[in-house]
């Protein structure tokens, strides 16, 4: 009898015993707290990443000689040239120096860091990828958080096997995007932990400010380092400025692209701001509208500036509540005044 019991035993425990996916899978999606913080920890991430970003560029004061990490300096004599004419004639004939695109001074202790955090985001997104893979594969592959993921994270690593490539520049402010990604994926695992749902307006205005921001940071930082190879170079405030002036269709003419990759970059931006923006704006008004015919939520300041009736009953017909509310109001004292009935 004994041997019985216990052989079952063993026999249930390998039978419940889940795989290391499964418990994976239970850790990063299916649990909603561990999940919300994994979430968290990532946006996290990748807004420092855009921070160092933004320290680099600050720290990057001579584009002009930029180069390859331990390659000597190429002839700036034909550019230098081009520098000492008005902008008039540089835009007439202009010289592109494509070092200051293609290099960046990158500090060695910056490029670890951008290389620890970069293998950190790649084997989790490689990871998250292969915990959801229910059989279509090149679907999740073709994603745009992953392409965004591969086109930050992989160069770092690159440069691992082949150090001329630790000043190569490489788009890390992207990551904006893939932060912005995690926080509407964060809404349904805070719902789901906290067990209380968030307005859906104001889901729809945080993802609306969080679009704006994407869109000026990444118009910001392109333009201050195409413009890196032109006459005209902007800091990180001039960009600002310039962004701003040109999304709002203000245009004072004062800082111009004035070589064809910072002119392209911008029409390139502007068409995506022009797809995106009416998108969730449309989407807003689509929540706005749907909200107003429901009656919106009821607040104790709503009752206190509007006049109401509160009516509640065992059995909810239209026509006896109608019916109830057209003779209540009949009255004339009714008629301007609130009242409540149990």
């Amino acid at each position: 009898m004994c041997s019985r019991l216990s052989s079952r035993v063993r026999v249930e425990y390998y039978v419940n015993e889940n795989t290391i996916k499964e418990r994976l899978q239970l850790y990063f999606i299916k649990n909603q707290r561990s999940s919300l913080r994994i979430r968290i920890a990532r946006m996290v991430l990748k807004l420092f990443t855009c921070i160092l970003y933004v320290c680099r560029v600050v720290m990057d004061n001579q584009p002009t000689f930029a180069t390859c990490y331990g390659c000597p300096v190429d002839d700036k004599s034909e550019y230098l040239a081009a520098l000492n004419q008005t902008e008039e004639r540089f835009q007439d004939s202009p010289v592109i120096n494509w070092d200051a695109i293609l290099w960046v001074d990158r500090p060695t202790y910056m490029w670890v860091v951008h290389v620890i955090l970069a293998t950190i985001s790649l084997a989790e997104s490689i990871l998250l990828v292969y915990l959801g893979y229910k059989g279509n594969l090149c679907q999740q592959l073709l994603s745009r958080q992953f392409i965004l993921e591969l086109v930050t994270t992989v160069p770092f690593l690159v440069t691992l096997f082949h150090p001329p490539l630790r000043h190569m520049f490489i788009p890390v402010f992207l990551n904006s995007w893939l932060a912005k990604y995690a926080l509407e994926n964060m809404f349904n695992d805070l719902h789901r932990a906290m067990q209380r749902n968030q307005s859906a307006l104001s889901q729809q205005l945080t993802i609306l400010t969080a679009t704006l921001v994407c869109l000026v940071f990444t118009s910001v930082c392109g333009i201050q380092h195409f413009q890196r190879a032109g006459h005209k170079r902007l800091n990180l405030f001039q960009a600002i400025y310039f962004v701003v002036v040109t999304f709002s269709t203000v245009g004072y003419g004062d800082f111009v692209p004035d070589i064809w990759p910072s002119q392209l970059f911008m029409v390139a931006m502007i068409c995506i701001a022009l797809i995106v923006l009416p998108t969730q704006f449309e989407q807003l008004a689509f929540t706005w509208m749907e909200r107003q015919k429901l009656g919106g939520n009821y607040s104790s300041h709503r009752a206190s500036n509007e006049h109401h009736v509160v009516v509640c009953s065992t059995t909810l017909h239209a026509d006896t509540i109608m019916d109830f509310l057209n003779e209540f109001y009949a009255h004339p004292l009714l008629q301007v005044s609130s009242a409540s009935f149990y």
